[in-house]
């Protein structure tokens, strides 16, 4: 994060974050990719959490086009909910779970999102509801999904 903003490389406005993570995926399989206090996966580990999410979204329906909420506090699910989204072919909207589940209900009505991914919380009622936590690896690899760089995300 402390070199972040400091590269003098151009975004590749063509490209998806998708691409550029599995790309950095086949790169570095087992560096590290995200790092909470004493809790780290290595780029391979949080990419097939991430199709595991993906998998299961596209499933439920989601996918380019569509809306999913991301409700999780500053973690490494957050981190696996929303590559799980942009994967799906989904755009996320994030969600702060500090401001509580009626907040949490305005943004996921207000932004149309298809689907809510949560973590940390209580989510009572929701019908179209995932926790983050719960998704198992799948040996179903890395989902195909239409998209440019200019989707939303």
């Amino acid at each position: 994060m402390r070199r972040m903003g400091k590269s003098q490389e151009t975004y590749p406005e063509k490209r998806t974050i998708k691409e550029l993570f599995e790309e950095q995926v086949k790169r570095t399989p087992e560096k590290t990719a995200v790092k909470e206090q004493n809790r780290f996966l290595t780029y391979e580990e949080l990419n097939e959490w991430a199709n595991a999410i993906a998998w299961k979204l596209k499933e439920e329906g989601v996918g380019r086009g569509d809306v999913a909420a991301v409700a999780a506090p500053r973690s490494i699910e957050a981190v696996a909910g929303m590559l799980g989204v942009l994967k799906a072919g989904a755009a996320y909207v994030p969600v702060d779970t500090e401001q509580g589940e009626e907040r949490t209900r305005y943004i996921q009505k207000d932004s149309q999102a298809a689907i809510l991914l949560f973590h940390g919380m209580e989510v009572a009622g929701e019908k179209k509801s995932l926790p983050i936590g719960e998704f198992q690896k799948t040996d179903k690899g890395n989902p195909e999904t239409e998209g440019t760089g200019k989707d939303l995300m």
